[in-house]
C-alpha cells in the first residue's frame, strides 16, 4: 500500500496566514461601511465617514441600507470594536462561481493548472477552494486541499495562488472551485479589533445565509447569544432555506454563548463549508459549535469547554490541526463528545471518506464518537475514513462517577473500513476505563457492529486498558 500519511510540516507553516493577504476587489465590486453606534441608514454607506447603522439584509435596516442588494465581490466592513446589536441579517444574494475543475495539478509555489479548465474570468483576489473528493483512503490530495487566494491568471489554463501552503500534487485529478464571494469583515485601521455581535441574551441568530452561496464571514466576535425555541431554530451563522454552498467562516470567535441547544455554525445540509482559525469558548448544555456537511474543511480552530465541538460532518470532509479541550460534561449534561456523534441519517455514503488528522485532544470526557445510530436500513455508514497522526492526552472520563460504557477516548459503533494509524494516546487518569471501545448498538461489548477496523503504528502510554 502506498503511503497515506500527509506531510503535516508544510501545512503548519502557512496555515496561520490564510486570509491575511487582503481583499483585492474585483473591478465591479462595491465596498460598504457599517458602524452601529454612529452610522445612519440614509447615508450612502460607501465611505468610513458616511457609514450605515445596519448591514444590508438586516430586518431592521431602513433607507439606503435597507434598499441595497449585495452582489458578487462586494465587501461589507463592520467597524472593529463596535457592538452590533441589530436584528437578524439575512444575506440577500449570492457571490458567484468563476471556475470549476476536476483535473487540477498544483506544484510548489502554488501554480495550479488544469488541461480541461478555463480561467478566462479569474481575477486576482478571488478565492479558490481545493477540496477532497477522491473515494480512496490512500494517494489522495487531502494535504493539498485548502482555501486559498488567486494571485494572478497566467494563461487560460493556469493560475498562481498567493498563499498556497500545501503539498504539490502532480496527478491531474484535484477538484476545485474558484469563486468571487460576498464578504462581511472588518477593515484594518477602522476601529479596534474584531466586529462584535452582541445578542444581549435575547437574539439567538446573527446571519441567515438563506440558500445563498459563495459567502465569507471574517474577523467577528459573537457574545451573549441565547438558545430560544427548538434546537433547530438556533445558529449564529445558519442556513435554513435551500442550499448555501461554499461558505467560509474565518477568524471568528464565540464566547459565553448562553443556554441550551445553540449551534454556532449550522450549514443545515449545505456542502463545501470552510471553518478556519476560529475559537469556540464556554458553550452550554446541548450546544454544538460546528455542524457542516459534505466536502467541508475544519482547520486550525480552538474548541474549548463546550458540550460538543463538531456535531456533524459529511463525506469527504477534512478535520485537521484543531485543538479540542475541556469537554467535561457541561452544565446540565453528564456526557460530552469533542467530536460526534458522527452518523448518517438515511442517505447512503453521507459520512464516507472523511479524514481526521493532526489534531490535539486534551482533557476531554470523550474525544470521538462514530455511530450509525442503530440505523438498520443503512448499516456501516461511517466507512473508508482515516484517523491519523492525532494526539489524545489528559483526562478522559467524567469528573464524577465514571460512566462505564462511555468513558473512553474513541467510541465506534456500526462503522467499517476505518484506518486508525500513527496516533498517540497518553496520561489517562484513574477514572478512565479504555482508550478505545468498539461496540455495537445496544450491546457495548460486542464487535459485531464494526468491520475492518485497522489499527497501525499507534502509541498507547500512561496506564488504563487499551481496547475493549
Amino acid at each position: 500500500m502506498k503511503s497515506y500519511c500527509p506531510d503535516f510540516k508544510i501545512m503548519y507553516l502557512g496555515i496561520f496566514f490564510l486570509g491575511f493577504f487582503g481583499l483585492a476587489k474585483s473591478s465591479w465590486a462595491t465596498t460598504y461601511y457599517v458602524d452601529y453606534d454612529n452610522g445612519t441608514d440614509n447615508n450612502n454607506g460607501a465611505a468610513m465617514t458616511a457609514p450605515w447603522k445596519h448591514a444590508p439584509g438586516a430586518s431592521d435596516a431602513t433607507g439606503n441600507a435597507g434598499a441595497t442588494t449585495l452582489a458578487a465581490g462586494d465587501i461589507v466592513y463592520l467597524k472593529g470594536g463596535v457592538k452590533y446589536r441589530g436584528a437578524l441579517i439575512t444575506v440577500n444574494s449570492s457571490g458567484s462561481s468563476i471556475a470549476t475543475g476536476s483535473r487540477g495539478i498544483i506544484i510548489s509555489g502554488g501554480v495550479l493548472t488544469d488541461s480541461d479548465g478555463s480561467f478566462a474570468s479569474v481575477e486576482a483576489g478571488q478565492y479558490i477552494y481545493i477540496y477532497h473528493s477522491k473515494p480512496s483512503m490512500a494517494d489522495t490530495w487531502v494535504e493539498s486541499a485548502g482555501l486559498f487566494h488567486v494571485a494572478s491568471k497566467d494563461i487560460g489554463s493556469q493560475i498562481t495562488l498567493s498563499d498556497f501552503n500545501g503539498v504539490a500534487h502532480s496527478t491531474g485529478e484535484m477538484t476545485y472551485k474558484v469563486f468571487n464571494p460576498i464578504v462581511f469583515t472588518t477593515k484594518s485601521g477602522w476601529g479596534t479589533g474584531k466586529a462584535i455581535f452582541d445578542g444581549e441574551n435575547t437574539r439567538n441568530r446573527v446571519f441567515e445565509t438563506n440558500g445563498k452561496s459563495y459567502l465569507s464571514f471574517e474577523n467577528m466576535s459573537f457574545v451573549n447569544i441565547p438558545h430560544i425555541g427548538e434546537d433547530n431554530d438556533d445558529g449564529v451563522i445558519r442556513n435554513s432555506t435551500g442550499t448555501a454552498n461554499y461558505v467560509r467562516v474565518y477568524n471568528c470567535d464565540w464566547t459565553a454563548t448562553s443556554s441550551a441547544g445553540n449551534i454556532s455554525i449550522n450549514s443545515n445540509g449545505s456542502n463545501y463549508w470552510i471553518i478556519q482559525n476560529c475559537t469556540f469558548t464556554s458553550q452550554y448544555y446541548g450546544s454544538t459549535s460546528v455542524g457542516v456537511y459534505k466536502y467541508s474543511l475544519i482547520e486550525n480552530n480552538d474548541f474549548n469547554a463546550s458540550c460538543r465541538g463538531i456535531g456533524g460532518i459529511g463525506a469527504y470532509s477534512v478535520i485537521r490541526y484543531n485543538t479540542f479541550r475541556n469537554y467535561q460534561g457541561c452544565s446540565g449534561a453528564s456526557h460530552s463528545d469533542a467530536i460526534g456523534p458522527l452518523q448518517t441519517i438515511l442517505i447512503s455514503g453521507d459520512t464516507n471518506y472523511w479524514w481526521l488528522y493532526g489534531n490535539d485532544f486534551y482533557h476531554n470526557m470523550q474525544d470521538l464518537f462514530l455511530t450509525d445510530s442503530n440505523n438498520t436500513l443503512l448499516p456501516y455508514e461511517n466507512r473508508y475514513s482515516v484517523i491519523h497522526s492525532n494526539v489524545f492526552h489528559g483526562m478522559f472520563g467524567a469528573s464524577g462517577p465514571c460512566e462505564d460504557t462511555q468513558d473512553m477516548s474513541i467510541f465506534i459503533i456500526d462503522s467499517s473500513d476505518i484506518l486508525i494509524a500513527n496516533n498517540t494516546w497518553g496520561s489517562l487518569d484513574t477514572c478512565s476505563h479504555y482508550w478505545m471501545q468498539l461496540g455495537y448498538g445496544g450491546n457495548w461489548n460486542s464487535f459485531a457492529g464494526n468491520m475492518n477496523i485497522t489499527l497501525e503504528n499507534n502509541l498507547f502510554s500512561g496506564g488504563g486498558l487499551t481496547i475493549r
